[in-house]
């Protein structure tokens, strides 16, 4: 499978029960793909909350729904 997206990413997690991966890329953006879609490489969503490079992101093993990020801006955010 060929995921689109950036060119560089500095970290992915996968949510094993929801089928997600999430990206967390370097010009600030989390990328959502779907893993069960026929499409799986497409991105499904971009969240950009960050004013620098996204440097971590991570599914919480309470919620295969909820993802928490880290950027090079010391801001973290709790996405649901």
């Amino acid at each position: 499978m060929t995921m689109t997206g950036p060119k560089a990413v500095n970290c992915i997690a996968v949510s094993g029960p929801s089928g997600t991966v999430a990206s967390a890329d370097v010009d600030g953006c989390i990328r959502l793909y779907d893993l069960r879609s026929s499409e799986g490489g497409s991105v499904k969503a971009t969240l950009s909350s960050h004013r620098l490079a996204c440097a971590a992101v991570a599914w919480s093993p309470a919620s295969p729904y909820q993802l928490i990020s880290g950027s090079h801006d010391s801001a973290p955010h709790n996405l649901k």
